[in-house]
């Protein structure tokens, strides 16, 4: 099977049942970013709760965790720092202090 632009140019042709080729010359910018959207998603968005010294919870998301194992379970995240001062984010610092964190997968 080939599906054309509308130039009539093929921009995908299906090789066989498992799988297809796309020439990124002939795919506009807005599809092609749709196909590489697909290739790495859907990515799950992880919501991390922790709670701080004086006892305030604070929920961050995070899409930049995975998990390494079931037996023991390990599941990690990765809190980077903020962009806008390069400090750590609050809920580094709760995770430090407080040695507990609730991770909420959506």
């Amino acid at each position: 099977m080939v599906i054309s632009n509308t130039t009539g140019k093929a921009i995908m042709e299906q090789k066989n049942s498992e799988y297809n080729h796309y020439d990124p010359k002939e795919v506009s910018v807005p599809v092609f970013h749709r196909l590489m959207l697909g290739a790495v998603g859907p990515r799950p968005i992880a919501f991390a709760s922790t709670i701080d010294k004086e006892g305030h919870p604070n929920l961050s998301p995070f899409s930049f965790f995975n998990v390494f194992g079931a037996n023991p379970p390990i599941l990690i995240f990765s809190p980077s720092r903020k962009g806008k001062d390069n400090t750590p984010k609050h809920i580094y610092d709760n995770v430090k202090e407080g040695r507990e964190v609730v991770v909420n997968i959506v």
